[in-house]
């Protein structure tokens, strides 16, 4: 393969590799989307009216003991007649205090299984894309392995676009220099890593001694 098509052909490979990564990367937003959705409760399942239906339950259960307590407790020293109309007072009140209940609990009760109808809807749609994401990726690692001649190991948008750098720079001349032009960068950089951090640990050991040092001396 000559240099200026070996260049059209990295440059080829990039843009579909490139084009692979970046819908890869816009499936993984919409998976996380996804899955923190299915792991709120509160947004897709009844987990919000079964609380909200206890809390109720033991504001009546509440009512019904503390209220009859403070009922005997204030009103206990009345007459007959006033203890009725208090008695009546009480029934009416607990009565009111069931309906108003009843309405909030119907109402949030609604906008939660509204609001879990939207959720459950919003993750449809976003599985639905993350699917044809899926398939628009399948078509082109086909398209991929069908024309290019890049080992799979090097296919990503980076090491293919070092590859076109070195032909281009005239580094490299044909792939398979480009791939042990870049191994041997590879071998160079991992051992550079590995000498900082034993120079960083080498370091860090002489300030504690030095530390050591200067506290044994006072």
């Amino acid at each position: 393969m000559e240099r200026e098509e070996l260049l059209e052909h990295l440059g080829t490979t990039y843009d579909v590799v490139k084009e692979f990564e970046d819908l890869d990367s816009e499936k993984y937003k919409l998976t996380r989307r996804r899955d923190e959705w299915l792991g709120d409760p509160t947004k897709i399942s009844g987990e919000g009216k079964r609380n909200l239906y206890l809390v109720g339950s033991y504001l009546v259960i509440y009512l019904l003991l503390f209220g009859s307590s403070v009922y005997d407790g204030v009103f206990g020293d009345h007459n007959f007649f006033i203890k009725i109309l208090l008695a009546f007072w009480y029934i009416a009140l607990l009565s009111g205090l069931g309906f108003l209940y009843k309405f909030l609990f119907k109402a949030i009760g609604a906008k939660i299984v509204s609001k879990k109808t939207f959720y459950l809807e919003k993750i449809s749609e976003v599985e639905n894309d993350i699917y044809e994401l899926e398939q628009q990726q399948t078509e082109l690692a086909e398209d991929i392995m069908n024309f290019t001649d890049v080992p799979e190991d090097y296919l990503t948008s980076d090491i293919v676009g070092r590859f076109h750098g070195y032909v281009s720079n005239r580094r490299a001349d044909t792939l398979k220099e480009c791939i042990n032009l870049f191994e041997q960068e590879r071998v160079q950089n991992n051992m550079k890593r590995e000498l900082e951090a034993a120079n960083k640990q080498i370091a860090e050991m002489a300030q504690k001694i030095g530390s050591l040092d200067s506290s044994l001396k006072q």
